[in-house]
Parts: C-alpha cells; sequence; structure tokens
C-alpha cells in the first residue's frame, strides 16, 4: 500500500503532481475552489475544498501532513497551532509533518528585489514587518505572517510535536539572480557557503525555514 500524504493548502498541486507520480497516495486539500478544480485534474490526486482548520480527515490516518502554503497566510497565533495541532492529530504515529515559514525580513529583501523598496508606501510596509511579522503588502493585497527566526518552534511545542528539525531553504544569495555557475564550481560555492554561514548574513538574510516535525508514538 502507498505513503498517504495530505498537502494541506496545496493550491492547483505543484506538490502533489509529482508525488503522485512516484507513487504516494495524495489528497490535496485548499480553500479556494479555482485551486481545487485545477488540482483535481491531475492524475491519481483528490482535491477536496476545504479548511486546515479543522483537517476533514481521520485520526492517524496520514504517512505525511505538508503544510507548504498554509501557515505564513495566518497571521493569528492561535490559528496556525490550531492548524498545526489538527496535522499532528492527522498523522499516524512515526508519521512526518513538512511545513514551510518565511523569515521575518523577506518583506524587504522581496521589495528591494521587485524594486519597490524606492516608494515610501512599500518601505514603511516592509519595514513594519519585520518588526511585527504581519505584512500586507500593498502592491499584492494578501496578507501574510513572517516568523522570527526562532518563532516556528514554539508553535510547533505548543501543538504537541517532540521533535522539530529546521532547515534554511532560500538565503540571501537569490538576491543576485542566477549564480548557477558558482554553485557548480566546488571552490566558489564553498565560499558561498562560508559567507551565508556567516553569524550577520544568517541572522538578517535567510527568507524561509522548514521545520520539519515528528509525531510521537
Amino acid at each position: 500500500m502507498p505513503a498517504r500524504v495530505l498537502d494541506v493548502g496545496g493550491g492547483i498541486g505543484v506538490h502533489a503532481e509529482w508525488l503522485s507520480a512516484d507513487g504516494y497516495a495524495v489528497e490535496l486539500l485548499d480553500p479556494v475552489p479555482r485551486h481545487v478544480q485545477r488540482a483535481a485534474r491531475l492524475a491519481g490526486v483528490s482535491a477536496p475544498l476545504g479548511d486546515a482548520r479543522p483537517l476533514p480527515v481521520a485520526d492517524a490516518s496520514q504517512d505525511a501532513v505538508l503544510l507548504l502554503g498554509s501557515l505564513y497566510h495566518l497571521p493569528d497565533r492561535a490559528d496556525r497551532v490550531r492548524v498545526l495541532t489538527e496535522a499532528r492529530r492527522a498523522l499516524r504515529p512515526g508519521g512526518v509533518i513538512a511545513a514551510a515559514t518565511i523569515n521575518r525580513h523577506a518583506a524587504v529583501h522581496d521589495a528591494i528585489y521587485l524594486g519597490h523598496y524606492r516608494q515610501e508606501r512599500q518601505r514603511e510596509a516592509a519595514r513594519a514587518a519585520a518588526t511585527n511579522g504581519i505584512t500586507l503588502s500593498p502592491g499584492r493585497g494578501f496578507p501574510a505572517y513572517l516568523y522570527d527566526p526562532d518563532g516556528g518552534a514554539g508553535e510547533f511545542a505548543d501543538a504537541g510535536f517532540p521533535d522539530v528539525e529546521r532547515y534554511g531553504l532560500e538565503g540571501g544569495f537569490w538576491l543576485y539572480g542566477d549564480i548557477g555557475d558558482w554553485l557548480e564550481d566546488p571552490e566558489r560555492r564553498a565560499l558561498l557557503l562560508d559567507a551565508q554561514r556567516s553569524p550577520a548574513l544568517a541572522a538578517q538574510a535567510r527568507r524561509s525555514v522548514s521545520p520539519s516535525a515528528r509525531r510521537g508514538t
């Protein structure tokens, strides 16, 4: 029997598509009707309309739960903890949850990268987000919660996860565009990684982390 994966907030199925192709049994859940309509067309993917609070699945029914587009759309901490608690309920003992979060400095980095930082309104919104974690992009219009680098672990603990590991997915170098030549050269790649590990850059530039938690028995 294939492993069961619940893709919460999975959108149109960017992750669900390749997971299904690799042989997993994937159920995608999303609150946007147009998203689930498109995801439901993917081979081997079921895609009901729904909210992560609560999850419409049985207890201990999933081998893995993905929260790769859910937590950072919930500005209230209580909602984020509830989503994590529901994900833990849905996991079988020994199952894994993978959740994406966005670093608090992302709004400033995005404003610079997109060329909006010179606009006072955009600049003020980005600076406010770096302070309180709440962002409402004047240009894009959607709310998001940006995590303090150490903030996500506390929410996982409150949701009952005994073990949490964090991984940096994007660093400050994404601002520089295509650095593929550097990454393909072992010597230059080592220089990039050394710079990225420096305390000052690591504190200011990490854009996102992905906490991965394992449900205890």
